[in-house]
């Protein structure tokens, strides 16, 4: 008897977690694993149901589709604090993030910070896809569509990492703060909050030196 393995979708939108669903139930001669499958649309929901002890178990797959709206007042502020904070509950369970995100920088962070078992940007989804996705998944192998693969045959995935304090920084800056604000909420000194500044700044290519510009480029290339 085959074990049943078990999978949380979670999505903003319902219509794409039943859709995900949808593709995995309705394909039983490609994808014959039997399955329990849980559905969630917010992010308070997904850390209750985590908090769950036998809902992913050893067999368990969260499915994350990142296109929830984040509130700076939120303890999670972005797409890639909630993949972490997701990858660092879910102990032996395996996570397969589903985006829209384009961006270079952007997805490199996501794989160099989370480390996710599985990457698909959503334009590449096909149910083929993500049917051999979860199935190559749950067989221990990785998955990532081709527009992650064409992005690691670059080698641009070096030491280009965007962390939580650096977030932070961008979004108190956003806001207006200047130093003596960022002194309160970023847990580093004056000198150091200057480094992560002018490393931001070298990553964003900014054209000057102005908080102003790496602002409005880190918001063009969506990382607040």
């Amino acid at each position: 008897m085959l074990p049943t393995f078990n999978i949380l979708i979670a999505s903003s939108h319902a219509i794409t977690a039943q859709a995900y669903k949808q593709t995995l139930v309705s394909n039983k001669q490609q994808f014959p694993i039997p399955l329990n499958i849980n559905l969630v649309y917010s992010i308070e929901t997904i850390f209750d149901k985590l908090k769950m002890k036998d809902l992913l178990g050893d067999n368990g797959l969260i499915i994350l589709d990142t296109d929830f709206y984040f509130s700076y007042e939120e303890k999670v502020k972005s797409a890639e604090q909630l993949c972490e904070a997701i990858k660092n509950k879910i102990n032996n369970a395996k996570l397969l993030i589903t985006t829209s995100f384009k961006d270079n920088l952007r997805l490199i962070n996501i794989l160099n910070i989370v480390n996710p078992e599985g990457l698909i940007i959503k334009s590449d989804i096909t149910d083929f896809h993500l049917l051999t996705a979860v199935t190559n998944i749950f067989s221990g192998e990785s998955y990532f569509s081709k527009t992650v693969i064409n992005l690691l045959k670059k080698k641009i995935c070096q030491n280009i990492v965007i962390d939580a304090i650096d977030t932070n920084i961008l979004i108190e800056l956003s806001n207006g703060a200047k130093m003596v604000e960022l002194l309160k909420f970023i847990p580093l000194t004056k000198s150091g909050i200057e480094k992560r500044k002018r490393r931001l700044k070298q990553l964003f290519e900014t054209k000057n030196n102005s908080d102003r510009e790496l602002v409005m480029v880190a918001k063009a290339k969506g990382f607040i």
